[in-house]
């Protein structure tokens, strides 16, 4: 990838990142013993996901994911990741279900694109498998 795919990829890594820092941001207000490095955490997250698969963020096929989808995709996956003893998995959760409601409410309004509800809909599956895996339901 050239230089401007290269500047291009690390634009939306940080609109991404910068969703998940505003909505722990106020995950903290809510619950002040929440104690997780948001910034290093958000930026981790999103590079995770961009790394687990490369060619659908950046967009090898077309079609780029919102930031919005990205941010929730990078949080699903933490969500699957971060160790259940973890005291700030709960503010990774709530981040989550904060975003698939605001897609749910408003999806509508944004110009996702099949990418985008595919994405989604894999956000929400990978919840349901962590909710299943800790609540023992099948």
């Amino acid at each position: 990838m050239g230089l401007f795919g290269n500047l291009g990829s690390s634009w939306r890594k940080a609109k991404a990142s910068t969703l998940i820092v505003n909505v722990l941001n106020e995950y903290k207000t809510l619950n002040p013993l929440f104690s997780a490095d948001i910034h290093g955490s958000a930026n981790v997250f999103v590079q995770n996901i961009w790394d687990k698969r490369p060619d659908v963020f950046n967009g090898k096929f077309g079609q780029r994911p919102h930031k919005i989808t990205t941010a929730t995709m990078a949080l699903a996956n933490a969500v699957n990741e971060i160790p259940d003893e973890s005291s700030n998995k709960s503010g990774v959760i709530w981040a989550l279900g904060f975003f698939l409601e605001e897609i749910e409410i408003n999806g509508r309004l944004y110009p996702f694109n099949s990418l985008d509800w595919q994405l989604i809909e894999e956000s929400k599956e990978l919840l349901k498998i962590h909710v299943q895996k800790f609540y023992g339901e099948e």
